[in-house]
């Protein structure tokens, strides 16, 4: 088998031909072989995942696990061939538990905005831990038979999936966090978000002290990993930008509104990175129908001439930087998951908070604005970091199975706490 150059980017890896590897196999293992090579290629080219693709997959696996059990059928075969046998079944498994990670984010997206989001969520955690659980079982098969042999290529690359697996696990919690935030924001109404008045925002940051820390463990432990699909400088970046704006609602909340603009600001700061200087522009601005509500809205308890002087502080850093041409990253993408809180979530209500920040500041508190990065950084909290555990799996009767608890048990029926 060629050596290839591994990481989190190349998954699903695909099955080489070899002449002298695929006559060594039994007619069953072939026909799973070319099973699992047919869902793998469907995989590829239509981006798509389906609980069949992982078992082909894992019967595939489990046709090598029988034939590399046989004491006669292993000794039968040469070096370069059983050691052929080992790495296709090393991979065959890794791409199982790579396609239950792809069906578990792609649920989790659409839990965002769906009303049943609890169950798809319950969901979409089953699947991770199923994922996670069969690179689990690679390495204790490793360990305790010594039957499959793990090349340190392949068990980088299984260790950094363990570490993404739960990094998106978390991830899946601060979406549904996200989720629920969103359904309050906008109640049935899509300008809803501009009805907010303070006591709503303090009810929104009751618990966003705790959110953070979900996000800034998130961040922590991306920092440590290679870049993958789900886990890049962008994530982080957009992490980091939702930090920000879940501290400043609990800064605003203990009437630190200096802190809190700063903050606020910081955050518009990192969007500035992965949304384009227009869509930035025109959402802090707004257009002329949503800022007439949003003055108005401010005329509830203020002036006329303090409403309208909403208008964006020519010499306030968020006007800095929306004059910036900063390089968006074009390189790497944001996950799917992520992708539709930025339009409907991020944007509009980091804009309501900026100018109510602001508003408060300058006619109740009077205090200084914190623009310097690294004392915002110094009120982080601790990080939460990331934990997850995988299913349990093992080899019964030549397939591998899962535990006979979690197996008798429908995903959909899989109750797990995000809180």
């Amino acid at each position: 088998m060629s050596k290839r150059k591994l990481n989190l980017l190349k998954l699903p890896l695909q099955l080489e031909e070899h002449n002298q590897y695929s006559s060594s196999l039994t007619n069953e293992a072939l026909f799973s072989r070319n099973n699992a090579i047919r869902e793998i290629n469907s995989v590829l080219l239509h981006k798509t995942h389906q609980l069949s693709v992982c078992d082909s997959l894992i019967k595939y696996a489990s046709e090598l696990l029988t034939l590399l059990s046989n004491d006669e059928y292993r000794n039968s075969l040469s070096t370069e061939v059983s050691e052929l046998v080992k790495i296709e079944l090393v991979i065959t498994v890794v791409n199982a538990a790579h396609v239950y990670k792809e069906i578990s984010i792609d649920t989790m997206r659409r839990a965002y905005s769906s009303e049943a989001k609890d169950a798809f969520w319950s969901t979409s955690g089953v699947y991770l831990t199923y994922g996670l659980g069969l690179l689990e079982f690679l390495l204790q098969e490793q360990n305790q038979f010594q039957i499959i042999k793990i090349d340190q290529e392949y068990y980088e690359l299984i260790i950094s999936m363990e570490s993404e697996f739960k990094v998106i696990q978390q991830l899946g919690i601060v979406t549904l966090t996200l989720s629920r935030l969103r359904k309050k924001m906008y109640n049935d109404s899509k300008d809803a978000v501009l009805d907010f008045q303070n006591e709503d925002i303090t009810e929104l940051s009751k618990n966003s002290n705790l959110y953070a820390k979900l996000v800034i463990g998130c961040i922590d432990y991306a920092k440590t990993l290679r870049s993958s699909k789900h886990i890049n400088k962008v994530l982080v970046t957009y992490l980091e930008a939702l930090a920000f704006l879940l501290l400043s609602m609990d800064q605003f909340a203990k009437d630190e509104t200096g802190i809190a603009v700063g903050m606020i600001e910081e955050s518009f700061e990192k969007m500035s990175n992965f949304i384009s200087n227009t869509k930035l522009h025109d959402s802090v601005l707004l257009k002329s129908r949503k800022r007439d509500k949003l003055k108005s809205m401010f005329q509830k308890k203020q002036s006329s001439t303090e409403a309208n002087s909403i208008n964006l502080d020519k010499n306030s850093k968020l006007s800095t930087i929306l004059q910036r041409q900063l390089p968006i990253m074009q390189k790497e993408k944001l996950s799917p998951l992520l992708e539709n809180t930025i339009d409907d979530f991020l944007l509009p209500l980091s804009t309501l908070l900026y100018y109510r920040y602001k508003k408060t500041n300058d006619t109740l508190f009077f205090k200084p604005i914190i623009n310097d990065h690294r004392e915002l950084l110094s009120l982080f909290p601790q990080g939460k970091s990331p934990d997850l555990a995988g299913s349990k799996w093992y080899f019964n009767n030549n397939e591998i199975q899962l535990m006979t608890e979690a197996s008798k048990v429908s995903p959909n029926k899989v109750n797990i706490t995000y809180f």
